[in-house]
């Protein structure tokens, strides 16, 4: 059972680490925002950034932090959802619906989600897709592969969760974030 949690323990530090990292881009992207607000009202231009190149950056960074966070937000169980059925559960039933979720909803849109986003970024670099707009960002593949990217990493998050929700079923309790240490195998 601890070689389960320490595999959930680390995929959970990893996602969210990159989360932290990500969301420094935060400020970057509200740098973008202002200088493309404000160089469209004052009607002057930076040299080689066009208002359509901020805004399509402005959308490349969201997607960027969008998809790194995904998985971050389930680990943490901070994401949307509507727990009408599962409020009355016990520990043991939420880590059954939970897992049921997992195997049968989450992972199976996981890699279908991949198998069409990696093609879809691969098809972008070898075609060197740019922006449909003249005046747009080039290399439209990145923000295809952060796509893929960010599928990835909640695939992970769907794994770090299922192990989890093992370790309650089979130890009869919670286990999440510090009483992983408190488990015995």
């Amino acid at each position: 059972m601890r070689r389960l949690l320490w595999v959930s323990d680390t995929i959970d530090r990893l996602l969210l680490s990159l989360a932290t990292v990500a969301s420094w881009l935060f400020l970057f992207l509200a740098v973008a925002i202002v200088l493309d607000v404000t160089t469209r009202k004052l009607g002057f231009r930076i040299p080689m950034m066009t208002s359509t190149r901020f805004q399509e950056l402005e959308w490349h960074i969201h997607t960027f932090l969008f998809s790194v966070w995904f998985g971050a937000t389930y680990v943490k169980d901070k994401h949307v959802r509507v727990d009408l059925l599962s409020q009355g559960f016990s520990q043991k039933g939420r880590a059954w619906a939970e897992l049921f979720g997992i195997l049968v909803l989450a992972i199976p849109f996981c890699l279908v989600g991949l198998y069409f986003s990696i093609d879809y970024a691969f098809i972008a670099w070898m075609t060197n897709e740019g922006s449909e707009l003249g005046q747009g960002l080039p290399a439209r593949w990145v923000p295809k592969a952060i796509i893929a990217t960010g599928i990835f990493l909640f695939l992970l998050a769907c794994l770090s969760v299922g192990l989890r929700s093992v370790a309650v079923l089979a130890i009869g309790e919670r286990v999440n974030g510090a009483d992983h240490n408190e488990v015995s195998s």
